[in-house]
């Protein structure tokens, strides 16, 4: 009977891990993305946003963090056009959070990770990026907001919401780039290569 009992166990336990197998979370990768070239000597990254260490902040918990992702892209997209240049290019971020609610109201923040618990997480991305003169007089500037939000039902593994969250993060920073490179592209094209 208790190897009957261990052979059942066992095949849950392979079945469970043949299911996982599938949501590898891969890191987020910036290499294949292109260069924008803007005239500046300088590159300044300020963290204004909050990274807090209580409900419904969750940060600490994603696989990746999204401010540590906003401030990768930045050293990614950007590229000195003159290293002469007396110009210095700010990025701001103001927002760089993950949140997660529980969609029950008997829930509390704290049954959030286990199995059963039904959530819905958000996504916030808000950065203000700038070109400012020697003097520290503003030449052009724009803001770039991204959000998302999605709800994650009951009785999903861990794994498969660790994955859903990698995935969302992946959606919107790719988001949040499309828009940024526009704006950029746009509001700082007096200071930008034509190449």
């Amino acid at each position: 009977m208790s190897n009957r009992i261990l052979y059942i166990l066992g095949i849950i336990v392979l079945c469970s891990c043949a299911s996982s197998s599938n949501l590898k979370i891969q890191k987020i990768d910036f290499s294949s993305f292109n260069n924008l070239n803007i005239d500046y000597g300088t590159l300044v990254i300020d963290n204004q946003f909050f990274n807090k260490i209580e409900a419904p902040y969750i940060d600490y918990y994603v696989p990746e963090k999204l401010g540590d992702l906003v401030r990768r892209w930045v050293n990614a997209r950007f590229s000195l056009k003159n290293n002469n240049s007396l110009i210095v290019l700010k990025t701001t971020i103001l927002k760089a959070n993950t949140l997660a609610f529980p969609l029950n109201t008997d829930e509390t923040i704290k049954n959030l990770w286990n199995d059963q618990a039904s959530l819905r997480i958000e996504m916030y991305i808000e950065a203000y990026i700038e070109l400012l003169d020697k003097k520290g007089s503003q030449l052009a500037y724009c803001e770039v907001k991204a959000y998302k939000s999605k709800e994650l039902g009951e009785n999903i593994s861990l794994a498969e919401r660790d994955y859903q969250i990698q995935e969302m993060t992946k959606s919107l920073l790719y988001d949040f780039d499309r828009l940024a490179v526009d704006k950029v592209k746009d509001v700082f094209k007096d200071y930008a290569s034509n190449s």
